[in-house]
């Protein structure tokens, strides 16, 4: 990542417990190891857990473990000003917000938001999309299957290139 702008990237997954483990123990076990639950359905059996990218490895044990199914958003935040004709970036107003695409090298994309210096993103499938304003968000889902790892390590590869356009370093 470029310096002098410090980027958080997470995980948040959304997970149905396979109905042979027991709810509550598999919920305690995620908090346990560190993963903050953001909600559950006891009824459905659905939680929603984040956690940095340095724990994908472990969230991979844990879907694999004790999920029936589950869908993985990367996402990452930083505080940088976003101007509304930054190159290399389909812009749109959304009220106070400003909504942004971002086509990575790779072939994925990178879909955002910015408040004031608050920029928030999510890693998605890449495409022929240019309005952020209708981009459909589920195309940053990402289905658990194979390599959680090599999802996150796709998506800091994006969001290095989105950074770099974002907080150019010296020149």
């Amino acid at each position: 990542m470029p310096e002098g702008c410090k980027v958080f990237i997470y995980i948040v997954a959304y997970v149905t417990i396979d109905v042979r483990h027991p709810f509550s123990s598999v919920i305690e076990r995620l908090r346990d190891a560190g993963f903050e639950v953001l909600d559950y359905d006891e009824q459905t059996r659905r939680v929603v857990v984040r956690g940095p990218r340095r724990m994908a490895g472990q969230l991979y044990s844990y879907l694999q473990a004790y999920s029936a199914s589950a869908s993985i958003e990367v996402k990452m935040s930083t505080k940088t000003r976003l101007k509304p004709r930054t190159a290399g970036l389909h812009i749109a107003r959304a009220g106070q917000r400003l909504l942004f695409l971002y086509h990575c090298k790779g072939g994925g994309l990178v879909w955002g938001e910015a408040r004031g210096r608050r920029v928030l993103a999510k890693y998605c499938r890449g495409g022929l999309y240019r309005d952020p304003a209708s981009f459909p968000q589920g195309m940053c889902m990402h289905t658990f299957r194979g390599s959680l790892e090599e999802l996150v390590r796709s998506a800091e590869e994006c969001f290095s290139e989105l950074m770099s356009v974002l907080c150019p370093g010296p020149s």
